[in-house]
């Protein structure tokens, strides 16, 4: 009996063993990027084979497959791409979820609709974020054609032959179907609802 409990209590200890060891966690003290090297980022680096894919020799080298890694990841979960490991992307990668974020709303992938600008006066730009240079600014009810959902907080999309991304918040999709003759769309980004018919009255709340 002395043997058989033994036996149990040597199996329970491996497999806790073999459970801490296989959950990693990055050291998010630390920023991570091209030129570092170490134990922390051989852990980064299984984290980006697991969560990535990336097939990344775990070297312990912070190198150009690394950062290659990192930016797919920042870019699948709409993070800011610049291949450097900071608190944010850390703690996102030490996350227990691997699922990606749900946006059922903003389907992944290639797609061809045709949208409205919403805002006064949107930029368009040459990449999918505010560090990249704007072709020009678009304005209100301008359409174009999404092209592919990049991701939670941009679209790639086509207009006057070109190519380029503009934000979520300034994009709605153009109804196709007719509208009742009461029914308006609202195109502007933020839009007063007053109680009266000029300025002078208050907004309803």
């Amino acid at each position: 009996m002395k043997k058989i409990n033994k036996l149990i209590l040597l199996i329970i200890i491996i497999c806790i063993t073999t459970i801490t060891a296989n959950a990693k966690t990055l050291n998010c003290s630390y920023t991570y990027k091209q030129g570092s090297r170490g134990e922390n980022v051989k852990v980064l680096q299984e984290l980006l084979n697991d969560k990535v894919g990336c097939g990344l020799v775990e070297d312990g080298i912070f190198g150009a497959k690394t950062k290659t890694c990192v930016k797919v990841y920042q870019k699948n979960n709409g993070l800011g791409v610049d291949g450097i490991v900071g608190k944010l992307i850390c703690g996102s990668l030490n996350s227990t979820k691997t699922e990606e974020p749900e946006t059922p709303e903003k389907p992944s992938g290639s797609v061809k609709k045709t949208y409205l600008v919403s805002g006064s006066s949107v930029n368009f730009r040459s990449g999918p974020s505010t560090s990249y240079k704007s072709y020009g600014m678009l304005p209100v009810g301008t359409e174009v054609t999404v092209l592919e959902y990049t991701n939670s907080t941009w679209y790639k999309v086509s207009y006057n032959n070109k190519v380029g991304y503009i934000h979520t918040n300034y994009l709605v999709e153009k109804v196709t179907t007719p509208l009742a003759s009461n029914e308006y769309i609202v195109l502007g980004s933020s839009i007063n609802v007053r109680k009266g018919p000029s300025t002078s009255y208050s907004r309803n709340r």
